[in-house]
């Protein structure tokens, strides 16, 4: 329940009338906003403290990601030093052995840094996938890869894997996708959200909102093959674009995926929590009812200082006066 939910139930609870419940709706309104102040600044202090601590995790973890990748190249070198020596020495054991060049040519990296302010993770692992493909890198190498390629805070996520899982290439995307990949409320903000601009491409436009509605529907795991669950989800987020937020917290918390479990959910909401409005627009409805009778109250006020040009009595206007027009008073050309 909003704060201005509560304010009208206590407003009904003393039964407050005229400038009395206005002045106490006004106060009321200034102390939730006071206390919202608060509320934010002080988390506003807990995100900064959070984000001065996971800063500096991410620095440690990609120093030591980084002292490993060093003893992995110097144990590589190693080894290939060994392997070049022991050919050294077979070599001058028997002159008849004859060392071949490789003619494997050396692999050149191409994959860049992720950078999650150029392009999203999803677009740099597809791309990251294609380039691995041509290369015909394997599970463990493009892990290795990709490691080399992250800092971070997707460096600091990966860093809670075991050492088993980080050489595996499926586990580690899986983890970061996790963490950091678009759900099903990312991509159906999106849906809700696309303008048709005056001036926009529409082929575009109505391209991308296409695809997010789609993106939306799988991530939600409806099969956009069965009209049944496309309907069921449509009829799903229309509510819950109307309820007011705690109606809209309760439904969410429930998972509802069925048109029946919605009804369902609804009627027992309706009969947990008796007299709270449903449906927004009502809300907006009261709010607006209860503004327009203080303007009336207002309008009242001001019309105790005047004088009626019909009847010629103090209190009201000649509008809101209740008596018969009478044509030959001295009140009705007053200047």
């Amino acid at each position: 329940m909003s704060s201005y939910d509560k304010i009208l139930e206590l407003v009904k609870i003393m039964e407050l009338e005229g400038d009395e419940k206005k002045e106490f709706i006004k106060k009321e309104l200034e102390k939730a906003e006071k206390e919202k102040d608060r509320i934010e600044r002080k988390e506003r202090e807990e995100r900064e403290e959070k984000k001065q601590i996971r800063d500096r995790e991410e620095r440690a973890a990609e120093r030591a990601h980084q002292k490993e990748l060093k003893e992995l190249e110097t144990k590589q070198r190693e080894s290939q030093d060994k392997v070049e020596l022991a050919k050294l020495e077979a070599a001058k054991t028997n002159p008849n052995i004859i060392t071949q060049q490789s003619t494997t040519k050396p692999f050149i990296s191409k994959f860049h840094k992720y950078n999650s302010k150029d392009e999203t993770l999803e677009n740099y692992l597809v791309q990251f996938e294609h380039i691995a493909s041509t290369y015909n890198l394997n599970n463990e190498d493009m892990a290795k890869h990709l490691l080399a390629n992250l800092s971070g805070e997707p460096l600091n996520i990966i860093s809670t894997l075991t050492i088993d899982q980080k050489k595996d290439y499926a586990a580690v995307k899986t983890r970061l996708l996790e963490h950091f990949g678009k759900n099903s409320d990312f991509y159906r903000k999106l849906f809700r959200d696309t303008k048709l601009k005056k001036d926009g491409d529409f082929n575009r436009i109505i391209f991308d909102m296409r695809t997010n509605m789609i993106k939306w529907l799988e991530l939600a795991k409806c099969d956009i093959k069965d009209p049944t669950q496309i309907l069921d989800m449509l009829l799903i987020d229309n509510v819950l674009n109307n309820v007011t937020d705690l109606v809209f917290t309760f439904l969410k918390e429930k998972k509802i995926k069925t048109e029946t479990e919605l009804i369902t959910n609804l009627n027992l909401f309706k009969d947990s929590h008796p007299g709270h409005t449903i449906d927004k627009r009502d809300l907006h409805q009261l709010v607006a009812t209860a503004t327009t009778f203080n303007n009336n109250n207002d309008k009242f006020k001001w019309s105790n200082t005047k004088t009626c040009f019909n009847c010629g009595r103090k209190g009201h206007v000649k509008n809101q006066c209740k008596a018969p027009i009478n044509y030959n008073n001295n009140y009705r050309y007053r200047s």
